[in-house]
């Protein structure tokens, strides 16, 4: 039997409101479950929003240098697990290890890319047509984002939305597509 995959809500793994679990198996050997995870409801949907909401605060508030520190982090852990996530990928997708490889990879230079963007996040001063007059254009959060990435190549879908919301300053609510495994 394999370890119950549980939600991230806030920072903390939690069972699914309603319990409902689900099973991915392995398509190149359906009697092998890869993993069974927590199925969430409405009402963990809700209760991740609410905690995305009161994150927003703090993390817009971070220093765009500080979440480009953040990301860089992000990139580092995630090619320290390259091998670990991308066997789970082949397992659960029935994706070539090499393919599987490459979209970890590629996922750790989406998080870099946006890493390196974050600091570059500011305003500026606009030419107005009144030469005594100057406009101020001011870059901001603009709140809690969600993502839903599609099945077909869910981490690295799933990083080009996470990293450019987070360096921005947004929080997010991540999800996986209902048929992603």
């Amino acid at each position: 039997m394999s370890q119950l995959r549980k939600l991230l809500i806030d920072g903390e793994e939690t069972d699914s409101a309603s319990g409902e679990v689900g099973h991915i198996k392995n398509p190149a050997d359906v009697r092998e479950t890869v993993a069974d995870f927590s199925m969430g409801s409405i009402e963990d949907a809700k209760n991740a929003i609410d905690a995305a909401y009161t994150s927003f605060e703090k993390w817009s508030g971070t220093t765009p240098r500080a979440r480009s520190q953040i990301l860089f982090r992000a990139a580092d852990l995630i090619i320290q697990s390259e091998e670990q996530i991308a066997n789970l990928l082949t397992r659960e997708q029935g994706k070539t290890y090499p393919e599987s490889l490459n979209e970890v990879r590629l996922t750790a230079s989406v998080f870099r890319y946006y890493a390196g963007l974050a600091p570059t996040i500011s305003g500026r001063k606009v030419e107005l047509s009144d030469p005594s007059e100057f406009g101020l254009v001011f870059k901001q959060p603009v709140g809690v984002t969600v993502a839903i990435a599609p099945w077909n190549s869910p981490v690295i879908l799933m990083a080009v939305k996470l990293a450019p919301a987070l360096a921005a300053g947004n929080s997010v609510v991540a999800k996986p597509a209902s048929s992603t495994p």
